[in-house]
């Protein structure tokens, strides 16, 4: 797999979602068209937040392959020129790093990103995806302590 590429999944489905944009961009307008916008997107971030939540990633290259995917979709997102969505979406950047940094920084990342505006039930369960198990124990211990 070549990390710099998105997946085939996630340029179809960016495509269907810009096509689709187009079609409503050019059929509503005022506010109409925001409320629109706004539902869709946080539905496609529902969906995908949902989606990652199934998956097993790899450390590494795994997570460079869904930072890129993601960063596909955060694009798209920018193109519906609402800001809460902007900013909902950011998270996804770190939510990929979870799958790039190594263990010992995961604290870190957990408590000083966007990360903090997932639940913690979502984002244990994301944080349980890497493939080094004790990680999620770990964090858990520490955070207790704390």
């Amino acid at each position: 797999l070549d990390a710099g590429k998105p997946t085939k999944a996630c340029l179809s489905c960016v495509s269907f979602i810009t096509s689709l944009y187009k079609y409503i961009f050019s059929s509503l307008d005022g506010l109409n068209l925001t409320r629109f916008l706004t539902s869709l997107g946080n539905v496609i971030f529902n969906t995908i937040l949902t989606h990652i939540k199934t998956l097993k990633i790899t450390l590494g290259i795994g997570g460079m392959k869904l930072m890129r995917d993601l960063s596909e979709f955060q694009n798209l997102i920018q193109l519906f020129d609402i800001q809460e969505l902007n900013s909902q979406f950011e998270v996804f950047t770190d939510i990929a790093n979870i799958f790039i940094v190594p263990k010992e920084n995961l604290q870190i990342l957990t408590q000083e990103s966007n990360l903090q505006k997932l639940n913690k039930d979502d984002l244990l369960t994301i944080i349980n995806l890497r493939d080094d198990q004790q990680t999620i124990e770990e964090i858990n211990n520490e955070n207790v302590n704390t």
